[in-house]
Formats: structure tokens, C-alpha cells, sequence
């Protein structure tokens, strides 16, 4: 029987490698035609096919988008690792100007066809030499060396350190970070290029406000959803017509039951709703109908719906964090870090000043003035340019 089941193994072990090549050269025989050997950029695209949403899956499709959109002489290749196609088979629209590479981090062969290799989600494939690679890091909890994740740790920390050409941050923020966490990195490698917003949100006047409060962002410990149940559920007690929508994905299956448990054993199953699969255009009506948005995170990189929510006119009140700090300026209430008691004097304070209100709408349409994709895309294509 161990026999048989070895033999067994093996045999599919076969099927798999020739499932592999075969299906690999065939998209290498369709696109590498195109490839005239200059200025070709590659730019990883892994992460949207395991059908996510977040941080990075945002700004990998809004960075193409506007890529594609520049009238260069660059040319430019969804790079994807083979072993997620193989498992998900979803390919995310090719923008204009745009062609397809498939790759295994054990076969890297296809990629030294590009001219640069743009790691977009704090990952390099290390065997790919002889080439220049940027690498965009988006935040730094990748770094912190935790037993379970220590393979992780050791990748994203020689993609960093030793295999990148140039390090992207996407704040000072994490610039610092990274500084302070990878010792003897090379600052003048490091380059800070905010992430912009997509100009699709905006302020709809023909949509009418509600008696609810926001969230929009993965339902994960790092962003505080518990604190601001809890913070809820005490204004609610005053604000007896107030609701809440959490909005994102549930990563931690765990916090997420947590918070779930917490919802029943308060009551407050008909005050609390949650959107785990919203599109930009059920965004788009949140955001506008919304009070307020809250971020209450005790850790950040970036903090997009922030940006996303003072675009439609909504009022935004943020944790001290210093990403979110960094990105707003001063348009924004501030509460501290984990302080229920001071989340929730905040949230009264700002649902009793209508003045307030407009004083921060406003003060939010001046403070997205500084984000772009357009800008952010420029700044990528000078990089890409300079290591041609």
C-alpha cells in the first residue's frame, strides 16, 4: 500500500509539473512576441487574484489605470505568479497598453525579459537578478519577526535590504519605520510617493444624509473596530436613531467573532450593519449619506478611505496614528490611541456642531488637492525611467 501511494504521489506530482509548463509556455508563446527587449516594465499583479480587497489590491489596479493612461514610450506587463492562476484562474482587466507575463517564484526566466520589475506588494522574487526592482512598501507589520510569520519576515526583509534598487514608501511614516526596524538601509534608496484616490468619489449633493456612522477597511485588529463598537454603543445611548456601518472584508475570522459576540451580548444586532462586499459604487453612496467616517486604527501605512470619504463630503475623525496624521493635515478630528472614553466624546461632540461639520467638509476638499493618481503615476514613470 505505501507503494501504490507513492507511486500515486509521484504521478501526480507529473501532472502538475506538465500542467505547469504546459500552460506557462503557452502564454509565453502569446505575449513574448510583443517584447522588444527596452523599456519594458512588469509590474506584479499577484494579489488580485485571490479576490481581495484592501490597500494594496486598490493600488495596484488605480496605479496601472493611470499608468496605462500617460503617453510614454514605456511598455508595460501584469506580471503574475504562477501558483496562484494555477489555484484561482482570475485575471484582472489588462488596461491599455498592457500585456501579460507568468512566472513561478522558482522561475523567473520570463521576467528578465522586462526592463525593471516593480514588486507592488512588498515582495521580490529574490532568483530574479540582472535587473533593476522597486519594490512599494505599503506598511511594515511584515517586518515584525513573529514565529508564524517568520518565512514572510525573511523574504520581505532581503527584498527590502538587498534586492530592491529603490524602495518605495507610500508615507514618511513608513519611511521611518523602516529605517528604524532594518538597520544600516541605505536611506537614499528609500523614495516617499503618497498613493492618490480614485476621482470617481466625489460629493454627490442629490444624495441625503443619514443617521449613520462609517467604517470602510479590512475587519482586522489592527484597525481598532472593536474600540469603536464600544464607543457606539455608548453614543448610541444617547443617539437612539444613530446607526453603524462596518464595511470591508473579515481577515481575522477570530476578532471578527469577537466583535460579533460583543454586537449580541449588547443588542445591538438592528444598530449595526455589515457590508463585507462593497463595490466603489455602493462606496460612493456610503460615503455621501454618511455623518461621519471613522478610523479609529492603532496602526496604519496609509489610510485610503479617509481620502475617499472627505472627497464625497464627509466628516472624518481619525486615531492619532501617524500615517493617518501625515496624510490629513489637520482636516480631520483626531482622537487617541484605543481611548474609548475620548473616541466617544469626540463622535458626540461632532454629531451636536453642525459648524464643525462644514468646517471639516470643507477643510477635507482642500486636503485631497495633494493626492493623485495622475501624480503618483508621473513620479512612478520618472523611477522607471531612471533605472533604464
Amino acid at each position: 500500500m505505501p507503494i501504490a501511494g507513492n507511486r500515486q504521489e509521484i504521478k501526480k506530482n507529473n501532472i502538475d509539473k506538465l500542467f505547469f509548463f504546459k500552460v506557462l509556455f503557452t502564454f509565453m508563446l502569446i505575449d513574448f512576441p510583443t517584447i522588444l527587449m527596452s523599456k519594458n516594465i512588469g509590474l506584479d499583479f499577484s494579489p488580485l487574484m485571490t479576490d481581495t480587497v484592501g490597500g494594496i489590491p486598490t493600488f495596484i489596479k488605480n496605479l496601472s489605470t493611470n499608468l496605462a493612461n500617460f503617453n510614454s514610450d514605456l511598455k508595460y506587463f501584469q506580471c503574475y505568479k504562477f501558483s496562484r492562476l494555477k489555484k484561482f484562474w482570475k485575471l484582472y482587466p489588462k488596461p491599455k497598453n498592457f500585456k501579460r507575463i507568468f512566472y513561478d517564484k522558482n522561475f523567473v526566466k520570463p521576467l528578465k525579459k522586462l526592463n525593471v520589475f516593480h514588486g507592488t506588494a512588498e515582495w521580490l522574487p529574490l532568483k530574479l537578478t540582472n535587473i533593476p526592482k522597486i519594490i512599494t512598501i505599503h506598511d511594515t507589520r511584515g517586518l515584525d519577526n513573529d514565529i508564524s510569520l517568520e518565512k514572510r519576515y525573511d523574504v520581505k526583509y532581503a527584498a527590502i535590504k538587498y534586492a530592491a534598487n529603490i524602495i518605495v514608501t507610500v508615507t514618511y511614516t513608513i519611511k521611518n519605520e523602516l529605517l528604524n526596524k532594518i538597520k544600516n538601509l541605505d536611506e537614499k534608496k528609500i523614495k516617499v510617493i503618497h498613493s492618490g484616490y480614485n476621482e470617481n468619489f466625489k460629493n454627490i449633493s442629490d444624495i441625503s444624509k443619514k443617521e449613520q456612522i462609517l467604517f470602510v477597511g479590512t475587519i482586522a485588529k489592527n484597525k481598532n473596530v472593536i474600540g469603536l463598537i464600544q464607543a457606539f454603543k455608548i453614543v448610541n445611548e444617547k443617539y437612539k436613531d444613530i446607526k453603524l456601518i462596518i464595511c470591508g472584508q473579515a481577515t481575522d475570522k477570530e476578532y471578527y467573532n469577537e466583535l460579533k459576540t460583543f454586537i449580541c451580548n449588547n443588542s445591538l444586532e438592528k444598530k449595526i450593519e455589515f457590508i463585507y462586499n462593497a463595490d466603489n459604487e455602493d462606496l460612493l453612496k456610503l460615503y455621501n449619506e454618511s455623518l461621519i467616517f471613522i478610523l479609529p486604527s492603532f496602526y496604519e501605512g496609509f489610510g485610503l478611505p479617509v481620502l475617499e470619504a472627505q472627497a464625497c463630503g464627509c466628516p472624518v475623525i481619525i486615531s492619532e496614528q501617524p500615517a493617518l496624521l501625515e496624510i490629513t493635515n489637520n482636516s480631520a478630528i483626531k482622537s487617541k490611541i484605543g481611548d474609548i472614553n475620548d473616541l466617544t466624546k469626540k463622535i458626540i461632540t461632532l454629531l451636536n456642531n453642525k459648524t464643525l461639520q462644514q468646517k471639516l467638509i470643507k477643510s477635507g476638499f482642500e486636503n485631497i488637492k495633494a493626492f493623485s493618481w495622475k501624480i503618483t503615476a508621473k513620479k512612478y514613470i520618472d523611477l522607471y525611467k531612471s533605472l533604464i
